[in-house]
């Protein structure tokens, strides 16, 4: 029984590793898509790449770019500040 249950708790962990993991990786690419396909209507990427802002920076210059026209969607907003979060954050 206790054999069972212990190759039970295994697979449950294993998947929900495996799991989690993909959709962390699928976020980063929507993240990222979203950033190519909208930062870079009006500035070139190297902006962005050289910018480093904590979350709280991100987030105000996201909302800056929405008021100066960026087309980014309420759902995009907080897959674009994440993205921009953990990958150029100081």
């Amino acid at each position: 029984m206790f054999k069972i249950i212990s190759v039970i708790s295994v697979l449950i962990l294993s998947f929900v590793f495996l799991f989690g993991f993909n959709l962390h990786a699928a976020d980063e690419e929507e993240g990222k898509r979203i950033m190519e396909r909208r930062c870079s209507v009006c500035h070139t990427l190297t902006r962005v790449y050289e910018a480093e802002k904590d979350r709280e920076g991100w987030e105000y210059y996201v909302e800056r770019m929405i008021r100066m026209g960026a087309r980014v969607t309420s759902e995009e907003k907080p897959v674009l500040i994440d993205y921009l979060t953990e990958k150029f954050s100081p």
